[in-house]
């Protein structure tokens, strides 16, 4: 008996995830928990470069860069200007120790809050069997977030050691706004746009990527609504990562009837 030949086993297409309500959510903390740890935390990695702001007044300023520049470090660099400080230092110093704060809160406070995420680290292990290499492209800092978390986890391995980028190691650049962490992390991969398919939790994150570099997305929406209509560039969506995997796995390249703009079946909320 003649086997039929699988395509996969011939193609690989590298599956970049982000990571902050991506592959775990956010509201594993209830009444917006997560969040005042993350003001917390951002209080104390600010205090260490600017000892004379009261802690109410850096969780005030904390809020405030997350609010308005969408990043633990914004406000601040405001500040530092304001007051003759170096606005590069203080960026770095509090991008870097804010993030590995986080952690250790998260390790000391609440030891359970990755156990949801279980299910995803058996699909990450199912995706890098497959046709698949694995890789992230996060707003946050690999190596004080975004390492420690996949090892947490129990992912880490699945992930190529190469192609974990954190926002410091493309510029400080936002992924809603241009493309150039996908551009650096295609430069470092090898890969080219059509063989990328970009995994986000917001769709705005990925836009820049599909519209300028052509990749595709897909999102994970957790217990978020499905967006309707489906934004343009979206080919796959799942409630987690487990769907996704599912989908991926099962009916790739297939086309979802009545959406032009989906090259893949989409699930669904």
């Amino acid at each position: 008996m003649e086997l039929q030949s699988n395509p996969f086993q011939k193609m690989r297409y590298l599956l970049v995830f982000d990571l902050d309500g991506c592959l775990y959510k956010y509201s594993a903390l209830p009444n917006s928990g997560f969040y005042a740890l993350c003001d917390e935390a951002n209080a104390l990695a600010a205090q260490e470069v600017f000892p004379e702001l009261s802690y109410e007044k850096a969780r005030e300023l904390s809020t405030l860069s997350f609010e308005k520049h969408h990043d633990c470090y914004g406000a601040f660099v405001d500040y530092a200007k304001e007051v003759g400080h170096d606005p590069v230092r203080a960026r770095d110093i509090i991008f870097k120790r804010y993030h590995a704060i986080l952690f250790d809160f998260l390790e000391e406070r609440h030891p359970d809050f990755f156990e949801h995420t279980a299910s995803t680290v058996e699909a990450l292990a199912r995706l890098s069997m497959g046709p698949f290499a694995l890789a992230v492209l996060s707003h946050s800092c690999m190596q004080g977030w975004g390492k420690p978390v996949l090892k947490k986890m129990g992912a880490l391995q699945y992930f190529e050691p190469h192609l974990l980028l954190g926002m410091d190691d493309y510029g400080y650049e936002r992924k809603f706004e241009n493309a150039e962490g996908m551009k650096r992390l295609i430069e470092i991969s090898g890969y080219t746009p059509d063989r990328i398919i970009f995994v986000e939790d917001s769709w705005r994150n990925t836009h820049p990527a599909f519209r300028i570099l052509g990749v595709k997305a897909a999102l994970v929406h957790y217990d978020a609504l499905a967006p309707d209509p489906y934004p343009e560039g979206v080919h796959w969506l799942g409630r987690t990562p487990s769907d996704l995997a599912e989908v991926l796995e099962r009916e790739y390249g297939a086309r979802q009837e009545g959406n032009p703009t989906c090259e893949a079946l989409v699930l669904k909320a």
